[in-house]
């Protein structure tokens, strides 16, 4: 599998545009393969004897991982985004405006991260479980496609999750910082011109 967005040099798109990519591409990616894969591998339990307690095990860790990765994108979209596209908002505003000088994102950002640690430890089990992904031998066509996704899904989410570290979360701090000096600014601007009065 090859990484379709290596040669996008993602420190350089805006950090609206990097929310809009992880939630339409990302978040549906993994929404969508993981309950591909859990119906696939559940499918492929139900047909096979020579592999069903490996199969079964892999099912247990991907409704793990599920469980885990839909709570973490419940927390992104319904919580952590709208508030950095209203920081967003507030710096793109012309004239610097109050805003509430309390830093936020640093501690929600090490909880995201500590969940990615468990979610990819959890990846690793399966790794391992799955002998790096390859289809034992005997497996029927459905199995062969059921570990096709595994992998495919492994490489695609690993890939975001170093995006999300190394690209986007810096962004999003450095966001909130801005905004915190833009806010300081006004609070400055406002009590200079009530001082005047």
């Amino acid at each position: 599998m090859t990484n379709n967005f290596e040669h996008i040099n993602f420190a350089s798109v805006s950090e609206s545009d990097l929310l809009d990519f992880v939630e339409s591409w990302h978040h549906d990616f993994s929404r969508s393969m993981l309950k591909l894969m859990i119906r696939n591998f559940s499918s492929a339990l139900a047909k096979s004897k020579d592999h069903s307690v490996m199969i079964r095990d892999i099912l247990s860790l991907l409704e793990q991982i599920n469980v885990k990765i839909l709570r973490l994108i419940h927390q992104e979209e319904e919580s952590l985004f709208p508030f950095i596209r209203k920081l967003i908002e507030v710096k793109d505003h012309s004239i610097p405006i109050r805003f509430l000088n309390v830093k936020l994102l640093e501690s929600s950002i090490c909880k995201i991260n500590e969940e990615h640690t468990h979610i990819e430890a959890l990846l690793h089990s399966l790794k391992l479980l799955s002998n790096n992904f390859c289809t034992p031998d005997t497996s029927d066509e459905l199995l062969k496609l059921s570990f096709s996704e595994l992998k495919e899904f492994n490489e695609q989410y690993s890939q975001n999750l170093a995006r999300e570290k190394e690209v986007l979360f810096p962004k999003l701090l450095q966001l909130e910082s801005d905004v915190m000096t833009l806010s300081s600014i006004a609070i400055i601007g406002s009590s200079k011109y009530s001082n005047d009065d």
